[in-house]
């Protein structure tokens, strides 16, 4: 069915042209604006979709409990809204990559990204690994694969998709650039080809979600509020939502539509939501450790969970309180785990590192 709600989806943009119009309007080249700190809103943008991945893996937890007998309405209602959030991690990361121009911004981008998500991702792989001994041969199948945790292939995706970053970044302008990277996405998704041959996760279906970020990159970092269009990326909101429910599926992180659309929103409201200071702050603290969240949040719920039906409650009170325990436990254990990251980086540098 997920493949299905986004062929319809598909269809019905490509025929309503003011659906089109807007998802894809044509892109006029600049300059290129260079990002030299941190941006606020993007951080609660990371910090919304954060929240709801853990949200995702509450109810994957319980869909995966033996014996327990689930309200599947509920779940797939609560698991379907909150598949915006790898669209919202891809987004927000094509659109904050800065220009490539020479050998020496090359060099920075991959010693960047080395720092601040390849040695991250190495370091809670192998502390799995120390947790739960396996073989050596098992271990670098799951550091290449991201199979140490279900979420890990994210991580993997997005390297990826730095690698290709350069190369991506020369059609950047091209007026083809989006609809063709939306295709090679979709095709590749709905046909019977493997998304993880062998083991290992493939960007092909997530590349339009990065190609949106960098096609958009301007246009998001000095947005001008259009009022025309809100209403159809809040229509394409409703009739994807509309979909899932109709279709009353698990649906996965695929949402071509439903997330650009969301994230769109959103921007249109943010000085709304920056306005609302202790909202704005939660979800900012959320945002700037969303790696770290990322990457403990699933095995730290994995040993919390089976304690939470120990006090035997409600249904519903039970999901309200593993969602709530694993959002303040992954979000403490990540900050510990930054502290100790930037200390050891530090301490690597005083040492003559040339990272």
């Amino acid at each position: 069915m997920d493949e299905w709600s986004l062929v319809i989806l598909t269809l019905l943009v490509l025929i309503l042209p003011s659906f089109r119009q807007v998802f894809f309007r044509k892109n006029e080249k600049t300059e290129g604006t260079v990002v030299t700190e941190r941006l606020v809103f993007f951080d609660i943008l990371r910090g919304i979709a954060i929240i709801a991945v853990v949200l995702i893996h509450v109810t994957f937890f319980f869909t995966h409990t033996k014996d327990l007998v689930n309200n599947n309405f509920f779940i797939n209602v609560i698991n379907n809204i909150s598949r915006f959030a790898i669209a919202f991690f891809f987004i927000c990361s094509g659109i904050l990559l800065n220009p490539i121009k020479t050998k020496q911004d090359l060099k920075n981008f991959y010693s960047r990204k080395l720092v601040r998500i390849v040695l991250p991702y190495f370091f809670v792989t192998m502390f799995l690994f120390f947790a739960n001994p396996v073989g050596i041969k098992t271990l670098l199948f799951q550091l290449v694969t991201g199979k140490a945790a279900a979420p890990f292939y994210f991580v993997l995706v997005l390297i990826q998709m730095y690698l290709l970053y350069p190369l991506l970044s020369r059609w950047r302008y091209k007026r083809w650039f989006l609809p063709v990277m939306f295709f090679v996405s979709l095709i590749y998704f709905v046909s019977p080809l493997p998304e993880q041959p062998f083991g290992f996760p493939i960007f092909l279906p997530f590349l339009f979600l990065f190609c949106y970020g960098m096609y958009y990159r301007d246009r998001f970092l000095n947005y001008q509020a259009d009022k025309q269009e809100i209403f159809i990326w809040i229509m394409i909101i409703l009739a994807d939502v509309l979909i899932m429910i109709w279709g009353q599926d698990y649906y996965y992180n695929q949402r071509y539509f439903y997330g650009p659309a969301l994230f769109n929103v959103l921007f249109f409201f943010r000085l709304g939501v920056m306005r609302h200071k202790r909202v704005s702050k939660f979800l900012l603290a959320f945002g700037k450790n969303s790696l770290w969240i990322f990457l403990t949040h699933f095995p730290l719920m994995g040993v919390m969970y089976p304690y939470f039906y120990i006090f035997h409650f409600n249904y519903y009170v039970t999901f309200f309180v593993c969602f709530v325990v694993s959002l303040g436990t992954s979000y403490l254990l990540a900050r510990a785990c930054q502290l100790l990251y930037d200390y050891g980086i530090e301490r690597f540098k005083i040492r003559g590192s040339k990272i």
